[in-house]
């Protein structure tokens, strides 16, 4: 968008002067001014004013939920906010209506094609990503504002496998499994950087999560989804894992002694070659695959188990240690006695 800006000279010399001062051009500091202007007065200060005056509590955290996945269906959107079956469908859908009426949300409707399948997607707006930034840390503390969603995630590949993590996040957040704890946290923009052979490298997971389990304690999970037969770069990625634990990276990303349990999601098919990946990738770290298991905690579920029963539920798995039939919370307490 372009604007055209007349000064008198009075007028430019005082901004010259302010602008010399904070160390900047005098046409950047005009573009600062207008875009503060517009700011103050256009879409950011109409969605302010309806976050503050115009939405329920429902819609608020539907709100929430949106800026944490960054882009759901709207089954999924149901999903984490109803408790059962009959309670599903109608306020879920009046809600987004109301929400894409304010232009606080936005519906896409995606025709991939020649895929031969379409989707409809809701994600948020530029402006409410600035909203719920400044309910977050207040208007002086909001100075750079992201993207509501990276351009990328909205083709056929990615989207796909974006939907299939936030399945899992969705599962996690269900209000079926209140009573046995909360998903206080999920972030989809992880990365954990680690030293290895004079390099550095790093490890982007789907999503990394913190899950209160009402018992003082939160623990700390990475989620990794697996939908394809992709065998050498499973088995590099969870080797690259050992490598991020031996170099004890993870005590200053997560701020703890331990490494986080990374819990790989796939589906009823790949579920035994991920099995297998996970220890061959073990193997390939030149670590004893008993010695890792002291050490690092590999969990594997099915996604239509985690989906259909809840991940707090006896669907996990332990490759390195061969045991199947656990539930969330004995995988995150087989973690904390295997460090000890």
């Amino acid at each position: 968008m372009n604007f055209r800006v007349d000064l008198d000279q009075d007028r430019f010399e005082k901004l010259s002067k302010l602008a010399e001062r904070r160390g900047v051009v005098t046409a950047e500091l005009a573009c600062q001014v207008v875009r503060s202007y517009i700011d103050k007065r256009g879409p950011r200060r109409e969605a302010l004013q309806a976050y503050d005056y115009q939405l329920t509590e429902r819609q608020r955290d539907v709100l929430w939920t949106l800026h944490d996945f960054q882009a759901m269906t709207f089954r999924q959107i149901d999903r984490a906010f109803s408790s059962s079956p009959e309670s599903e469908g109608t306020y879920t859908s009046k809600c987004l209506v109301s929400l894409v009426e304010l232009d606080l949300a936005e519906r896409h409707h995606l025709d991939f094609q020649p895929y031969g399948y379409d989707r409809t997607i809701f994600t948020l707006t530029p402006q409410t990503v600035y909203v719920l930034e400044v309910a977050r840390r207040g208007p002086r503390g909001v100075r750079v504002v992201r993207r509501p969603y990276p351009p990328q995630l909205l083709t056929p590949r990615q989207l796909s496998h974006h939907l299939m993590t936030v399945d899992v996040g969705v599962a996690f957040k269900s209000p079926k499994n209140r009573a046995l704890g909360e998903l206080v946290e999920w972030s989809m923009q992880s990365e954990y950087r680690f030293p290895y052979m004079g390099s550095l490298r790093r490890i982007i997971p789907d999503a990394h999560g913190l899950w209160d389990s009402g018992d003082e304690f939160i623990h700390s999970f990475i989620v990794e989804v697996v939908r394809s037969r992709q065998e050498a770069h499973l088995v590099r990625r969870i080797r690259n894992y050992n490598y991020w634990q031996q170099a004890k990276a993870f005590e200053k990303d997560e701020g703890t002694r331990t490494v986080p349990p990374i819990l790989f999601i796939t589906t009823s098919h790949l579920h035994q070659e991920v099995f297998r990946s996970i220890v061959f990738g073990t193997l390939a770290a030149h670590v004893g695959v008993a010695e890792a298991a002291r050490n690092l905690v590999f969990g594997l579920a099915v996604l239509d188990d985690l989906v259909e029963m809840g991940p707090c539920a006896p669907v996990w798995s332990l490759p390195l240690q061969s045991e199947d039939g656990l539930e969330f919370g004995e995988v995150c307490v087989r973690l904390s006695k295997m460090v000890s």
